[in-house]
């Protein structure tokens, strides 16, 4: 009878227990032992480091006489996940407190999203780390992506004595290399009048977020890809193991979210996507 287990048990068991196997009991194959190794790196470092030119793969040559063949078929799956598209919801927003700074709030997504992903030369984004790898770090490291974060809030800038700065542009002409004169704006923190007591003409105010949301959005973003990997694994996994069922971890979508229910934008989540959608409907 197979033994039901959360599959970030499995995980656990499969990448801390398992596959160090190989690279412990003498083998020591160019493939065993650098591809444990590389995986160790992606899963603590969360990068490549080439240790001998070989990156980690789905198949792990005399291993199999070694790990457990579970395990292996965990990892197989794991790898699988470096090949999926992204799909990402335009509505895309894990921290709903931000509908409520307009352009600031949007500025701070969109700077989380491409934080998360590149888009290649064809308009399409792909994400900066493959879903496998993060997958294998927290497998290796324990826990999940953290994207706590205290509510930001909208505030001034302000000068090292606490009254808030004002900007202006300014014209500035100058002779380039090439002997061309050239105008430009350039952006100065003198708008305010100190003699008559208030802005000059053409001065604004700036704000910013503070605490700085970015880390915690790229965070809530790994965490949705996290936890819809995890999901596809169980879904992979389950008829498929000889000792295992895997079943879904009890961890909530949005760990995060304390906000009102009626005050919450309903953006559907980052997901990963194969020939068939993950996306929720």
């Amino acid at each position: 009878m197979k033994k039901r287990i959360d599959i970030e048990k499995l995980l656990k068991w499969a990448y801390c227990e398992e596959l160090p196997k190989g690279a412990r009991d003498g083998v020591q194959s160019a493939v065993a032992g650098s591809n444990f190794l590389a995986i160790i790196e992606l899963g603590l470092l969360g990068t490549r480091v080439d240790t001998s030119g070989r990156a980690p793969d789905r198949q792990f040559s005399r291993f199999d006489e070694i790990v457990h063949p579970d395990a292996m078929k965990v990892h197989e799956a794991v790898c699988s996940f470096n090949f999926l598209d992204l799909d990402l919801p335009p509505d895309w927003c894990p921290m709903p407190e931000l509908a409520a700074f307009g352009e600031h709030g949007q500025n701070a997504i969109n700077g989380a999203v491409n934080s998360l992903t590149v888009v290649d030369g064809q308009g399409q984004r792909w994400l900066q780390r493959p879903v496998g790898q993060l997958v294998q770090t927290y497998a290796i490291m324990g826990g999940c992506p953290d994207g706590s974060c205290d509510a930001p809030e909208l505030l001034t800038v302000c000068g090292e004595h606490g009254g808030p700065v004002w900007f202006r542009l300014v014209k500035h002409r100058y002779y380039d290399d090439g002997g061309t004169r050239v105008t430009a704006q350039v952006e100065q923190d003198d708008g305010w009048d100190k003699y008559r007591k208030r802005p000059k003409r053409g001065a604004y105010q700036k704000k910013y977020l503070h605490p700085d949301p970015h880390e915690a959005l790229v965070k809530r973003g790994e965490y949705q890809l996290w936890l819809a990997a995890l999901g596809e694994l169980v879904e992979m996994l389950g008829n498929s193991l000889t000792d295992y069922e895997p079943v879904m971890t009890p961890r909530p979508a949005e760990p995060w979210n304390v906000v009102d229910t009626e005050k919450r934008l309903r953006g559907r989540p980052i997901r990963i996507a194969r020939k068939i959608s993950l996306t929720a409907t």
